[in-house]
């Protein structure tokens, strides 16, 4: 996807402060999602990389695993990509992703880190979760993402599908 225009950037920014998500297709172009699918795969797969820690990060494990019902391990997070392969560190400065992110969370905005997650069947993120403190509560009273509480976005989390999603229960979260 070329970059986006002014308008289709506003657009977008528009849907994410009103309905606290926006999905935006064909980001990337078909050779980049093959390129780091590959990579990942090669990642994960590595057992000196599941065995590898750095203590000064947050998440010390590049690899974390799904220890399944029967006691099988699943590579399934990658974690801190940027210090693992130029093709993650390049995706902080993407032609369409470093925009989007900068329309949400305005000028200047800053990526914090950056994982994949490698879904297997019977292997997912079950539920919607705060990785940190929760900054602006939503009221008890407010089904879902209230557009007339104009809140600033701190944060985001901007998540990739490398492959086709059919439908949303095949998503990184079932819902």
């Amino acid at each position: 996807m070329p970059s986006l225009t002014t308008d289709q950037l506003h657009q977008v920014a528009e849907t994410f402060h009103r309905d606290g998500f926006a999905r935006v297709p064909g980001v990337l172009d078909d050779s980049l999602v093959a390129s780091l699918r590959q990579r990942t795969d090669v990642l994960l797969d590595d057992p000196q990389l599941a065995a590898r820690e750095n203590p000064e990060l947050h998440d010390r494990h590049y690899a974390q695993a799904h220890t399944s019902a029967t006691g099988e391990r699943t590579p399934f997070i990658l974690r801190n990509t940027i210090e693992l392969d130029p093709l993650f560190l390049a995706m902080l400065e993407h032609e369409t992703i470093l925009p989007l992110a900068e329309a949400i969370v305005g000028p200047g905005a800053r990526f914090c880190g950056q994982n994949v997650l490698r879904n297997q069947p019977g292997v997912a993120i079950d539920s919607w979760h705060v990785d940190d403190g929760l900054f602006y509560p939503v009221p008890e009273d407010v089904e879902r993402h209230d557009p007339r509480i104009q809140l600033p976005v701190l944060w985001l989390t901007v998540q990739i599908a490398l492959s086709d999603l059919d439908q949303p229960a095949h998503g990184p979260t079932a819902y």
